[in-house]
């Protein structure tokens, strides 16, 4: 019984407060209803204290990746376009779920149907590569290309020639696109181009291994 009434009375005083609200909403001064909502809720804006205006250099500092200075940043991210990326035509708030779709307002070109298509960018998924704001590496990619590709693409598995794939040090994208092409395995001209199948300088043994330990350890940024 004290259950139930307990209940009874919990929703009527959350009737009551909404009933409070939704009539000081419609009428009263904007100071008489501040009174009012401050009340009862934290954080409501005071009305005679002038809205700090967003500026991109506050928007930069927040989103400062990794606490280093960015080598790539997002056009419309710079220009604080926000709404670009974050709002649909009738100015409501984008859904991210179909995030390719934005992507493509102005990269169309970058998912054309390729011959052969990097998985991600078959499935629209191009943040599963790029971050949308600022990154610390060219192109907006989430990480380094070998911390990145090797999420998906098991270092060991990889055939120890050309050299580069043991190194530690080349940048997968040298010789591979990261969009599609019409090559196996997605070569660009570089990769394209025969290589020598031993490094031209003589590295320390253990550096070979750096690819497979960076795998194991999946250092990659969240």
């Amino acid at each position: 019984m004290r259950d139930g009434w307990s209940k009874l009375v919990a929703i009527g005083a959350v009737g009551l407060l909404l009933l409070v609200v939704g009539g000081l909403w419609g009428c009263g001064t904007p100071r008489e209803r501040y009174k009012v909502l401050s009340f009862f809720f934290d954080g409501v804006p005071d009305p005679d204290k002038p809205v700090a205006k967003a500026t991109t250099q506050s928007v930069f500092a927040q989103q400062r990746v990794f606490g280093k200075a960015a080598v790539s940043v997002h056009a419309p991210f710079k220009q604080g376009l926000c709404d670009s990326c974050h709002k649909t035509a009738t100015g409501a708030v984008m859904d991210f779920g179909e995030a390719y779709k934005r992507c493509e307002t102005c990269h169309k070109e970058t998912r054309k149907q390729y011959p052969r298509m990097h998985g991600p960018v078959a499935l629209g998924e191009c943040r599963l590569c790029h971050r949308a704001h600022e990154s610390t590496e060219p192109h907006l990619l989430a990480a380094d290309s070998i911390k990145l590709c090797t999420q998906c693409h098991d270092a060991q598995l990889l055939s120890p020639k050309p050299w580069q794939h043991t190194d530690g040090e080349t940048p997968c994208i040298s010789c591979h696109s990261g969009h599609g092409g019409t090559e196996a395995n997605l070569l660009n001209e570089r990769g394209k181009k025969p290589w020598p199948s031993t490094r031209p300088t003589t590295a320390p043994a253990t550096q070979g291994q750096a690819v497979v330990e960076r795998a194991e350890r999946r250092e990659v940024p969240g």
